[in-house]
């Protein structure tokens, strides 16, 4: 395959790659009636056939970019995603289905929960008790103007959950923010990004790789 001829090139520069799919489709499972191009088994067996080529390269590890919901609902699917929290919930549930699909006691694939650190943003204002969805709020932040892609600040939580997945390191201890991101915006993304992981390695809801030799997921917390 065209991905394989790629990373075969130079094997040696390659330790982790990384899968996202498209954001809709990890949510698709268990939908009948869905065509096969956007179909969840496909998702799933595409996710295992890419990790197999992965599994080639010497060292390389499989990391999958667990995404975000939208905003505020899907317009192409409301009845699916009403929602951020029900879009969330499922794509987070898909993501782990992946995990599910492609580990072995050998060599598990793990996940970067970039999503789960979006949510925690959207459940602190929510306690507070604001509206997520506010313009200006930190999490109305995170998305550019379409509510669906990420913003500098969405992208910034991207590249922070990357980095304390692989390295196991706090958040809080990166001094470095990309151009045009308030410090104060900064702070507070490395702080839910530290609490994100913090709480989900704790509470065994995602296996990273520097927390336990085990590669299973437990799906039946997402039922």
């Amino acid at each position: 395959s065209d991905l394989h001829t790629w990373l075969v090139k130079r094997p040696e520069k390659w330790n982790w790659v990384i899968l996202q799919e498209q954001s809709q489709i990890p949510g698709f499972y268990q939908i009948p009636g869905f065509p096969k191009e956007v179909s969840f088994k496909t998702s799933e067996e595409s996710a295992a056939k890419l990790n197999s080529l992965i599994r080639k390269i010497p060292h390389a590890e499989t990391l999958f970019l667990l995404t975000w919901g939208r905003k505020e609902y899907d317009e192409r699917n409301p009845d699916l995603y009403p929602d951020f929290k029900t879009m969330q919930h499922r794509l987070t549930h898909g993501y782990k289905r992946y995990v599910r699909a492609t580990s072995t006691k050998s060599r598990p694939t793990y996940v970067a929960p970039v999503g789960l650190v979006f949510e925690r943003i959207y459940e602190d204002i929510k306690k507070a008790g604001l509206d997520p969805a506010e313009e200006g709020s930190l999490f109305d932040q995170l998305y550019m103007e379409d509510g669906s892609h990420p913003s500098l600040a969405g992208s910034y939580v991207a590249a922070l959950t990357i980095y304390a997945t692989i390295m196991g390191d706090d958040a809080r201890n990166v001094y470095w923010r990309p151009d045009g991101l308030e410090r104060e915006v900064a702070l507070a993304i490395q702080d839910a990004v530290s609490r994100t992981i913090a709480y989900t390695a704790s509470h065994d809801i995602i296996t990273y790789p520097w927390h336990h030799e085990s590669p299973d997921v437990d799906d039946k917390k997402d039922d």
